[in-house]
């Protein structure tokens, strides 16, 4: 049979993805000129066809048997094609008339003998479509220019088409390429001025890199000349002195974001080379987006609410809607020009803004399906507890999650009480009868001196700073009564071997993967919106998560530092690796 993209499969059935890949790729290929070339896809329910999706026909790793399927379904008309799915038993067989294709679903679908005739199983049967070349079916690559035209634009954006000229922007182009890119990220990157810090989404103020390079310079002055800015916004944009330079390669988007406030200043602006784009914009807490085309040489300018309440965003597409035509995307280079923030330093104990957006958020969108997996303890937080607590003893835990380690105090004859950051999470401990309360790991809801037991599982991994971290430590000692213990754990930068996690750096992204059986299609849309990144071939929704993994001895430097700070004295136990994990156990020393 000649080759063809591969049909959707009905519900429970996944596709293997190398032979999916092999059968769009032999559709790609095909020279054939018939409607259904590009594959078939799901009728719309209720909607009868002259194509018919065919599963279960024959066992297990056979291949498909044309001949003995066209002859099954020609008792019920001419069959004009049967196009296989090579990976799987299964194929859509074309008929000469929706008529017959109709006649023939209810008879070998029924309840009669029709159905186990000729292959000797139940058929799974459903009706198709076919579907249409990318450049005819404009539903492949919705129109969000189209669709948001209604809504306004956020509030203090500037958009000035033709900033710089064709010569300009390919000497420009030109002046980037010759620098060297940083490649350790999903796409390249060029810093000037100071490196963003993609783990903790900030910079560091005391740590220049350097001047902008000479064509970053060059564009500053001509701001003040440019209609469409007033004289107070091109001053503030002549005082950046951050850039950051993205390489956008065909596919290749960025997630919505809010430049981070603490961070930068109160303009945000961006040129865009080489290729339009398409950026969306949403108001937080509204399901509605603005898309707006950024052109070629054109300069993108946020301000106000633009700037801090909107966020903004690139899909991963390979193609976009531009002008009413469907537009393959190219390579495209952006120059983002920012102002940092030398003076405004937040306070440890202030939540900054990659906990709150990558970590709070993270654990409120992920409660329920992140609850579902964490059932079972680890066993060297078990070996720890039952080593050292006692009956009547007093336990906190600190990020306690869904309470697991709380189930294990019952048969300590200890009493237990939990403190989580999300709310779900602690609903979750008290639906199981466990007492817990909605606390900060930096500020923690308990009195000095009152615990023998403390465990920290799993959270110090999410505190972005080192002043943090010392002040996550210092509460865990001040809890705990004189001579009682506590168990700190977080992921470690060295995985074991087999592991598929290697960490580049301390400060990372990790993806989070929400299956779509586990979110209603509203909820799932609702992450999309904030930033969650949908795998097309199953829908499952990818949530990233805030982590500084730790390196050897850094949890026992971390102690001491708040040993000091505190001027209590403790005494470490011991400090090891346990899958993956950097473990520290340490007592509270008695006062002399």
């Amino acid at each position: 049979f000649p080759p063809f993209r591969l049909s959707p499969f009905p519900p429970g059935m996944k596709a293997d993805v190398k032979d999916e890949k092999k059968g769009q790729e032999d559709a790609k290929n095909s020279s054939t000129d018939k409607e259904w070339t590009f594959g078939f896809a799901r009728a719309k329910p209720g909607l009868v066809t002259k194509y018919i999706f065919v599963a279960n026909a024959f066992p297990p790793k056979t291949r498909v048997d044309g001949p003995k399927l066209r002859e099954a379904f020609e008792k019920f008309g001419k069959v004009l094609d049967i196009v296989p799915i090579h990976h799987r038993q299964a194929a859509n067989v074309v008929m000469d008339s929706k008529e017959n294709a109709e006649s023939a679903v209810k008879t070998m679908s029924g309840e009669g003998g029709e159905k186990w005739h000729a292959f000797g199983r139940k058929l799974h049967l459903r009706y198709s479509v076919p579907r249409k070349p990318p450049g005819e079916n404009s539903n492949i690559v919705p129109d969000m220019v189209k669709e948001s035209a209604h809504l306004p634009l956020p509030d203090g954006l500037i958009l000035i088409e033709e900033y710089i000229n064709v010569e300009e922007e390919l000497k420009l182009a030109s002046a980037i390429d010759a620098l060297p890119w940083i490649d350790d990220f999903s796409r390249r990157v060029q810093h000037y001025g100071y490196e963003f810090n993609y783990g903790t989404r900030n910079v560091d103020p005391e740590r220049p890199t350097g001047s902008l390079p000479v064509f970053v310079k060059a564009i500053l002055p001509t701001l003040q000349k440019r209609r469409g800015l007033s004289a107070s916004d091109a001053k503030e944009l002549q005082m950046s002195d951050q850039c950051t330079v993205n390489e956008y390669k065909k596919g290749q988007g960025i997630r919505p974001h809010v430049d981070t406030p603490e961070a930068f200043g109160s303009h945000i602006v961006s040129l865009s080379l080489l290729a339009p784009i398409i950026m969306d914009f949403r108001f937080p807490g509204s399901k509605e987006k603005k898309s707006i085309v950024l052109p070629r040489r054109s300069l993108l300018v946020l301000t106000k609410a633009s700037r801090y309440e909107w966020s903004h965003g690139i899909s991963h597409r390979t193609m976009d809607i531009i002008n009413g035509e469907l537009t393959p995307r190219s390579r495209r280079v952006s120059l983002t020009l920012r102002r940092i923030l030398k003076q405004k330093t937040l306070k440890p104990i202030s939540t900054p803004a990659v906990e709150r957006d990558y970590v709070h958020r993270f654990y409120d969108r992920a409660a329920f399906h992140f609850s579902h997996t964490r059932w079972n303890p680890w066993p060297h937080v078990s070996k720890f507890l039952s080593s050292y607590t006692k009956p009547g003893d007093q336990v906190f835990d600190v990020g306690c999650g869904n309470g697991k380690y709380l189930t294990l105090l019952q048969d300590l004859g200890a009493t237990g009480v939990g403190v989580d950051m999300c709310m779900s999470l602690v609903q979750d401990c008290k639906k199981r009868g466990f007492q817990a309360a909605v606390g900060d790991a930096v500020q923690v809801p308990f009195r000095s001196n009152t615990a023998n037991v403390v465990l920290s599982i799993a959270v110090m991994h999410h505190l972005s700073t080192e002043a943090r971290r010392i002040i996550a430590m210092s509460e865990l000692v001040r809890i705990l009564k004189p001579g009682g213990v506590c168990l700190v754990t977080a992921w470690s930068r060295k995985q074991p071997e087999g592991s598929r996690r290697r960490f580049e750096r301390q400060d990372v992204m990790i993806g989070w993967q929400v299956p779509k059986r586990f979110v209603s299609p509203e909820i799932r849309q609702k992450m999309v919106d904030e930033g969650g990144e949908e795998e097309k071939k199953d829908g499952t929704i990818v949530l990233q998560r805030f982590c500084h993994v730790f390196e050897k001895g850094e949890f026992s430097k971390l102690l001491h530092e708040a040993s000091r700070q505190r001027g209590e004295g403790v005494e470490v136990i011991r400090e090891y690796e346990d899958h993956g994990n950097c473990c520290l156990e340490f007592q509270k020393l008695r006062k002399q």
